[in-house]
């Protein structure tokens, strides 16, 4: 698109769009509970990267997924329990400067002019002024999780949620501050059959709901859950899908699938695939 017309949508739609609308969030990794709490963030590493207490875990997987294939950092540091937050910062901040171009370089440096008022873009040289200057405003309350969702206008927040979930904080609440929070039901990690966990979360989802471990049992489970959502207000599904194509199958040839899958485990699915003998004749 042209630069002269890019600049009247964002000007002329977009930003008058948004005052009046406000942000509808569709997919968020924010936290209900932190939200609902409203604590302040501990630092800037937690806040904009990876937050791995239990009770407020989130990750901006993004940040650490493109930060993590470059040398100098990685997805075993960023999750490293003995690693302080401020090295594993320091790491992020000594490569971010190889990430310009990406949007995950644009959207940070948004973030911390538009909420921090940090103009200096992240590398080795400005990583101790922006962690200090950063963890100074979060330490007062308009930078507290509800004054910052108030603050950039946000209207409708979707959670990002696994089946089994019960979702307490969503029976706690349902508004805040003018903003509306609602539950998305997510099954990737039931339907993901090359994922590592994948037979422990079909096993942990059908006895959740006592269904038997087959795909018939799996599909039921899923129903229930998916069911207990909506009357918890979901109003959307999130499906990870990396070939969202239909097939016309006969009920043996899924069955199969997961039989094998379940019993062999995935590599058995792989071979099949390399053979080209997935499914009986």
């Amino acid at each position: 698109m042209d630069t002269t017309e890019g600049v009247k949508l964002y000007h002329d739609i977009a930003v008058p769009t948004r005052k009046e609308v406000g942000i509808i969030d569709t997919h968020t990794h924010h936290n209900l509970r932190q939200i609902i709490e409203n604590k302040p963030f501990p630092n800037i590493w937690r806040a904009e990267v990876l937050e791995t207490r239990g009770e407020y875990k989130n990750c901006d997987h993004y940040i650490i997924q493109l930060a993590a294939k470059l040398p100098g950092f990685s997805q075993a540091l960023a999750r490293a329990p003995q690693i302080l937050d401020y090295d594993k910062w320091k790491a992020l901040c000594g490569v971010f400067t190889y990430l310009e171009g990406n949007h995950v370089h644009q959207w940070m440096h948004l973030d911390l002019r538009r909420m921090f008022g940090i103009e200096e873009l992240l590398s080795t040289e400005t990583a101790d002024r922006v962690w200090k200057k950063a963890n100074d405003h979060l330490n007062q309350k308009d930078m507290f999780p509800q004054a910052v969702l108030k603050k950039i206008g946000a209207r409708i927040i979707f959670t990002t949620d696994y089946p089994i979930d019960d979702l307490p904080y969503h029976k706690m609440v349902k508004e805040i501050e003018g903003i509306t929070f609602s539950p998305t039901f997510r099954p990737d990690s039931c339907c993901n059959i090359f994922d590592d966990k994948w037979k422990s979360n079909v096993e942990k989802i059908c006895q959740f709901t006592d269904q038997e471990i087959t795909l018939e049992g799996l599909v039921e489970a899923l129903r229930i859950r998916h069911s207990y959502f909506a009357k918890r207000g979901a109003k959307a599904s999130d499906h990870g899908l990396l070939e969202p194509y239909g097939l016309g199958v006969t009920k043996e040839r899924p069955e199969y699938i997961f039989r094998q899958a379940y019993n062999k485990g995935k590599n058995i699915i792989l071979d099949l695939l390399k053979r080209g003998n997935l499914f009986p004749i």
